[in-house]
């Protein structure tokens, strides 16, 4: 009978997991967030202030309070329970981990293992599953991670993708750029190849325009007005 009850017991457990392999964020009439599984029950409490998408099996998320200054950021796990608290890392008194997310949801995630995080002087670092800081907070602005490099830039001084290490893996200059405040953006690698557009620090830049380079940073297409994202052609 024992082994019996056992054997249901983790089959009801079983199905639990499976139940929660796809979560999505829910806010209630409250205004307070929690977490939903496929079929619609509430797997995760409405407590939080504002809670993102999982991603890489964590989710970031806001802990209630009186005010924006009480609020706490940290992340879950699909149960629930918190995993990284942010306030554990090292030099955590200089993040401002709340004014970003207002203004770029799902800048937190994790992706390949590493997640953006922004100290009190604008500047990004990444932090891996632990907690750890790993890449010290000093881009001006950073992407995310795909094909073992991000993004990164430092308004005046570099622009291109670093590896996991935070070492520059492509530098990009550009002579007509020299003197003036635009900057190339750039997007995640995607086979291969990412697309980057001038912009300045308002998010325009009057010589604008669009290149596309391979991971060796050779340019592939280049003095483009824009362009659009390659897509994958099925054949009927």
């Amino acid at each position: 009978m024992k082994q019996i009850f056992l054997i249901f017991a983790l089959i009801i457990s079983y199905l639990q997991i499976l139940a929660q392999e796809y979560l999505a964020p829910i806010q209630n009439s409250e205004d307070l967030w929690g977490y939903i599984d496929e079929t619609g029950q509430n797997v995760i409490p409405f407590k939080y202030f504002f809670a993102e998408n999982f991603s890489e099996g964590m989710a970031y998320v806001f802990e209630t309070g009186n005010n924006y200054s009480c609020l706490k950021a940290f992340y879950i796990n699909a149960k629930g329970e918190k995993v990284i608290d942010l306030k554990n890392i090292q030099e955590a008194e200089k993040f401002d981990m709340w004014g970003s997310f207002l203004f770029d949801k799902g800048k937190f995630n994790f992706n390949q293992g590493l997640a953006p995080i922004i100290d009190k002087k604008n500047k990004w670092g990444f932090i891996d599953k632990t907690g750890k800081l790993v890449i010290p907070c000093q881009y001006d602005e950073v992407g995310y991670f795909s094909e073992d490099l991000c993004y990164a830039v430092m308004y005046g001084k570099m622009t291109g993708y670093i590896t996991k290490d935070g070492a520059w893996k492509i530098e990009l200059e550009d002579e007509k750029f020299e003197n003036t405040a635009c900057f190339y953006r750039g997007e995640p690698f995607k086979n291969g190849l990412a697309k980057l557009s001038s912009v300045d620090k308002t998010g325009i830049c009057d010589t604008y325009e669009s290149i596309i380079i391979d991971k060796t940073g050779k340019i592939i297409v280049q003095n483009a007005k824009n362009i659009g994202s390659f897509s994958k052609i099925t054949k009927d």
